[in-house]
């Protein structure tokens, strides 16, 4: 996805007071989809979702005739979020999150734990075995795991 078009979708999500979480452009049967992502200290709501849908319509709408046959989904990253950038690990500090890394032998392994820093280019998961730090650039797949009310992130 072009930067310009990245600038413009936070744009019109900010102007809905929500944060961009995330967004993709992909090719479907029925044209382009442009995916995006919104997240909101309060949560998201289904409604906060549809009105951020219409505001991204009329936006792009406004910029560009190439948007017009574009398909848009709003939605929430969810519970199980994924992590993909460093702002994503940092708000989630204090999660329990899993990982797949590749290492120096470009092998895969995968780990959980608890994310205790995101720094930089490094993160540190307080996992069963200790402390664990990867560097970002070797994780292939990260995302936030479910605990039910109650359960410790020790």
């Amino acid at each position: 996805m072009t930067v310009d078009l990245t600038n413009m979708v936070e744009e019109a999500v900010n102007a809905c007071d929500l944060e961009l979480y995330d967004t993709s452009m992909s090719r479907a049967q029925s044209g382009r989809v442009l995916r995006v992502k919104i997240d909101s200290k309060n949560g998201v709501s289904a409604e906060d979702c549809a009105l951020t849908a219409r505001h991204l319509r009329y936006h792009l709408s406004a910029q560009s005739e190439d948007f017009d046959d574009v398909q848009i989904e709003v939605s929430s990253p969810g519970i199980e979020r994924p992590l993909k950038q460093l702002k994503h690990y940092v708000s989630s500090i204090g999660k329990m999150v899993s990982i797949t890394f590749m290492d120096q032998e470009r092998k895969y392994h995968k780990t959980s734990g608890v994310l205790q820093k995101a720094l930089d280019n490094t993160i540190t998961l307080k996992t069963t075995q200790g402390i664990e730090t990867l560097l970002l650039e070797n994780i292939t797949k990260a995302h936030v795991v479910f605990q039910p009310p109650g359960a410790h992130n020790e």
